[in-house]
């Protein structure tokens, strides 16, 4: 609790106000409540408040102690005499904890948004795609200021993809370079250089500051990261002048949606592939079928065609083969045909031991008949189905699954023994 004249100097304050503000240093004549708030907008705003409703109870704010270290307050402040003149009588308590965790829930909310608008972004521009993961990783971190570049296949070069608008506005240098050698580029590279995630809290002071040139924006913190394909650098992605330090939960979420964002595009360039593939595969047949009915008497003719045929089938089996979702073929009879390395991973087996199995013998018969074969019969009866729901991949030595409690279209789940089994 505490005391505050009109003019926001503190006259009395219990010990534990001492504490929670950060007093016990401070000498009286510099204890001053302007000091404290994040926003002084909020003071005004909290005074306004008082003018008309004289006690005002549970006013949360985002505050600073004296030291500067961040935190969220509830008030309740009244008017009241002291000494003989006007003042305020504030009890407070810290909150700081449940609006972190208040925070933390929203962030959540919000990159699961975001991975989902993103997962369903594989029609869309690969610049579109990279605009919105900008947008997204500057929100999440609440960070003013964001940046990605693509990084060259030997990752020696740096090529720009985009600024956050926030810096152009802010930038009054004339021209960006859109190309950088990693040799020569400064601290905005450092985690290209290590390979890993790099939080500078204090850029100006940083040790290995480069410097920059007149006009170009303030930096105060920064945060950046490396997008893995594989062994492989791709894309490095940061944001800079976050109003508190950078966390490790900082580096989650942007780790989580720029890793959202490459497969995104994986799936879009895999996706490009495999329709390129299958006009040409058309193409191909309908050549094919016109020069048959031309020369269907010459045997060596149609020997060539069909070699033709197979290579181009030999082909789309590789592009299927290559390509990150899980594929399978099943014929009448609910026996794997094919099915690509990534749906084998998922069984935790070889290609070998899947193909020439059931539906049934790998995944149990209850399974298979309440949740699988409806679905199979509807597509062999001509009908497109979709359909979605948690379920847990047989591993090697097993033969069942979970079978689903809801009903036909809703999502049924179960917790997985390991997230390597999860699959829809």
């Amino acid at each position: 609790m505490a005391i505050v004249n009109l003019e926001g100097d503190i006259l009395l304050c219990n010990a534990e106000a001492e504490r929670f503000l950060g007093l016990r240093d401070v000498p009286e004549e510099e204890r001053n409540t302007k000091r404290l708030y994040a926003n002084i907008k909020d003071r005004e705003r909290l005074f306004t408040l008082l003018g008309r409703e004289k006690h005002i109870r549970n006013y949360e704010v985002p505050m600073r102690r004296l030291n500067g270290d961040p935190m969220w307050a509830s008030l309740n402040v009244r008017n009241i005499l002291y000494a003989g003149q006007d003042a305020y009588l504030v009890a407070f308590s810290d909150i700081t904890e449940h609006r972190e965790a208040l925070r933390h829930l929203e962030l959540d909310e919000i990159r699961f948004e975001k991975l989902y608008a993103l997962s369903q972004m594989t029609q869309r521009s690969e610049a579109e795609i990279l605009d919105f993961a900008l947008a997204a990783i500057t929100e999440v971190t609440g960070s003013p200021i964001g940046f990605i570049f693509r990084v060259s296949e030997d990752e020696s070069e740096l090529s720009l993809f985009s600024w956050s608008g926030e810096v152009m506005a802010q930038c009054g240098l004339g021209a960006f370079p859109d190309r950088h050698r990693l040799e020569t580029a400064g601290l905005w590279s450092e985690a290209l250089h290590r390979r890993e995630p790099v939080i500078i809290n204090d850029y100006q002071a940083h040790p290995d500051r480069r410097g920059y040139p007149d006009g170009h924006m303030h930096i105060v913190r920064l945060l950046n990261i490396p997008v893995f394909d594989e062994q492989r650098i791709v894309l490095l992605a940061g944001v800079g002048n976050k109003e508190q330090n950078y966390t490790e939960e900082d580096i989650r979420q942007m780790m989580l949606i720029m890793s959202g964002t490459w497969r995104t595009i994986q799936r879009r360039r895999s996706r490009a592939e495999l329709a390129e593939a299958r006009a040409r595969l058309e193409e191909k047949v309908m050549e094919r079928t016109a020069s048959l009915e031309a020369v269907n008497h010459q045997l060596v003719e149609k020997d060539r065609e069909r070699e033709e045929a197979r290579a181009e089938l030999l082909r789309y089996e590789r592009i299927i083969e290559t390509n990150p979702d899980l594929i399978s073929l099943i014929d009448r009879e609910y026996r794997y045909i094919i099915i690509n390395e990534s749906c084998a991973r998922m069984f935790d087996r070889r290609r070998s031991e899947v193909v020439g199995q059931t539906v049934d013998q790998l995944f149990g018969e209850d399974c298979f008949d309440i949740r699988l074969r409806p679905a199979i019969d509807r597509a062999f009866a001509g009908e497109t189905v979709r359909e979605e729901a948690w379920i847990e991949f047989p591993t090697r030595g097993s033969g069942t699954c979970p079978s689903p409690t809801s009903p036909s279209g809703s999502r049924a789940t179960r917790r997985p023994t390991s997230p390597s089994r999860r699959g829809t």
